[in-house]
């Protein structure tokens, strides 16, 4: 529990929450009541502008604006607003299902409609550019794109990241350099912290379809 106490001093590094609810029974020698098992914790309020740095090596969730929730072992924020760089993200969650587990292991799951441009900034500024994301070193993308992503970190420990991700395209373009472009770009591209793949992605190429 003491490192995942300074784990959440680090990743929460703004917000304001107001008109809060806390409820303790038991003896504190069980906190935090794992299971349920001798007594019950819960603190809960609405935050508003929070910042959340997740991990060290990955893009920050600003302006957040939802609820955070201690149950017992659990830790829990939903957001019904929040950002990364200019993406506005329509669904957040980050949770924390068991504080005493060793390790904890954070599950962060998010859903944006973005550019294309900035969907790609994502991942290119994450570990992931050095692998499964070492496309978007060339490959410039342009043109409105729905992601959805989940996260699962251990907080600490050897097991590594685990990602799963996709983009849904419709109607973006790609292109490589200046003379080089797929248009009306359709379909899926799927990824993980180890591959990517996009059987069904389909657009135009120099006027002839191209897969």
């Amino acid at each position: 529990v003491g490192e995942t106490r300074k784990w959440l001093a680090k990743a929460i590094e703004a917000g304001e929450a107001a008109n809060g609810r806390f409820e303790l029974e038991g003896d504190l020698w069980d906190f935090p009541f794992a299971g349920g098992q001798g007594g019950r914790f819960l603190a809960e309020a609405p935050i508003e502008g929070a910042r959340l740095r997740y991990h060290p090596a990955w893009p920050a969730i600003d302006g957040i604006r939802g609820d955070i929730r201690l149950a017992n072992e659990s830790i829990e924020v939903r957001a019904t607003r929040a950002t990364v760089y200019e993406t506005r993200l329509v669904k957040t969650r980050a949770r924390l299902a068991n504080v005493t587990a060793d390790p904890p292991v954070l599950e962060l799951e998010g859903e944006a409609e973005t550019t294309g441009s900035d969907s790609v900034r994502f991942l290119r500024e994450t570990p992931l550019v050095d692998g499964p994301g070492a496309f978007t070193k060339t490959v410039a993308v342009d043109g409105p794109v729905k992601v959805r992503i989940r996260l699962q970190y251990p907080l600490w420990g050897r097991d590594p990241l685990r990602v799963a991700g996709e983009y849904a395209f419709d109607g973006a373009t790609a292109s490589v350099g200046r003379s080089l472009a797929m248009t009306g770009l359709k379909g899926t591209l799927a990824f993980t912290e180890r591959t990517v793949s996009a059987p069904g992605l389909a657009g135009t190429m120099f006027g002839q379809p191209a897969q």
